[in-house]
């Protein structure tokens, strides 16, 4: 009698580990679903956009399409050859003949930055200066230029969670690290 007992205390101590067990997978699951839940409510989404192609009022912008705040790692700028610019407006100031200068407003964004949820930055635009050098052919000139194989452009940002993705002017889909 004394042996069915024990079997008895054995089945149910057994039971209690495998409900615990099971218990503690379910709460493991859980806490990583509610994790990655998170981590995809801020997901911060840069690309680089090319606004009124083939006008006079083009521009190259940076916007944030994601839902949550972009911090900038850092910037990359070289040309071809590897010579790094420390902003983009050097780099077209330097690989743009004199003859063919462009009058532009432009805002250089920095390391540190902070790039709100749907926030569009205009880093380069004609200037409206000069009327008459603001034309559709020295919009497509620089059009170009910020498309040509010469230019690398590239950053490297965080969302509020440290996630870290890289952008470039070639592949304008962020790559997570």
């Amino acid at each position: 009698m004394n042996k069915k007992l024990l079997s008895n205390e054995l089945l149910i101590g057994i039971s209690a580990m495998i409900i615990s067990l099971s218990t503690l997978i379910v709460f493991i699951y859980q806490t990583n679903l509610i994790r990655k839940q998170q981590y995809k409510s801020v997901y911060p989404h840069l690309n680089f956009v090319h606004m009124h192609s083939h006008s006079t009022d083009y521009h190259f912008a940076l916007r944030n399409q994601g839902i949550g705040p972009a911090f900038i790692q850092s910037i990359s700028i070289t040309d071809s050859t590897g010579k790094s610019y420390p902003s983009l407006v050097n780099y077209l100031k330097n690989t743009t003949d004199k003859k063919d200068s462009i009058l532009l407003n432009y805002t250089d964004i920095d390391v540190g930055n902070l790039i709100q949820e749907k926030q569009v930055i205009e880093l380069i635009k004609l200037s409206n200066k000069s009327a008459e050098l603001k034309t559709v052919a020295r919009a497509n000139m620089l059009r170009d230029k910020l498309l040509s194989d010469q230019l690398q452009l590239s950053i490297v940002y965080t969302s509020i969670y440290d996630e870290q993705w890289t952008i470039n002017n070639k592949v304008n889909i962020p790559l997570k690290h």
